[in-house]
């Protein structure tokens, strides 16, 4: 999805915008270089005090030919120098969920969710080899350290089938909530899940 920043303001309404054009939009987050396409522009996260991930201030500038805006927690000042659009935000992850919500609120297309406590991938691998195999249009993504949510911030809101590879437990699960698949899939369930109610309820 390409964000605006009235899109930014209706997922996350408590956070701030600073030194914004009016004309600026965005793809969804990102802080990794191997997964940015040089045509794009991102939302870079910081990895600020007291956030466990995102780009470390030393290394901004290694960056900023992709930046969008800068994502921080920190006091604004800190980053207007890098002369970039900045957004601050009061929660990490909850920016990040709130995003993914509001991405598939405006999906009108069908979600297809793959879970179990193993099997995951390989049934996302097949499952996306046969939608190549018949020409349907798909995105799909894994598990990421950051969670369903924020890959969803990248997905393309024209794709007529979403496949989500979805965990039940870890970084992951509250994320994978924001799926609301049409079709699941439940690969298997091993003793460590069946014993574990909260596991059982995120099943449901």
């Amino acid at each position: 999805m390409i964000f605006t920043q009235e899109d930014i303001k209706k997922a996350v309404p408590d956070c701030e915008f600073y030194d914004f054009p009016s004309d600026w939009n965005s793809n969804g987050f990102s802080f990794n270089v191997a997964w940015m396409d040089k045509k794009s522009k991102y939302l870079l996260l910081m990895k600020d005090d007291g956030v466990d991930f995102g780009i470390k201030p030393d290394d901004l500038n290694k960056f900023l030919n992709y930046a969008s805006a800068i994502v921080t927690r920190r006091h604004v000042d800190c980053y207007k120098k890098y002369n970039k659009p900045i957004i601050k935000i009061n929660s990490m992850n909850k920016s990040i969920i709130q995003l993914g919500e509001y991405v598939r609120n405006k999906y009108q297309h069908r979600a297809i969710a793959v879970t179990g406590s193993c099997g995951k991938t390989t049934t996302c691998s097949i499952l996306k080899n046969l939608f190549q195999e018949f020409g349907c249009d798909l995105n799909e993504h894994g598990n990421t350290l950051r969670g369903i949510s924020w890959s969803l911030t990248n997905y393309n809101l024209d794709s007529k089938y979403w496949l989500f590879e979805a965990a039940l437990s870890g970084l992951e699960q509250e994320s994978s909530k924001v799926i609301r698949p049409y079709y699941s899939i439940i690969t298997n369930v091993e003793i460590y899940y069946s014993i574990n109610d909260n596991m059982i309820k995120n099943f449901e």
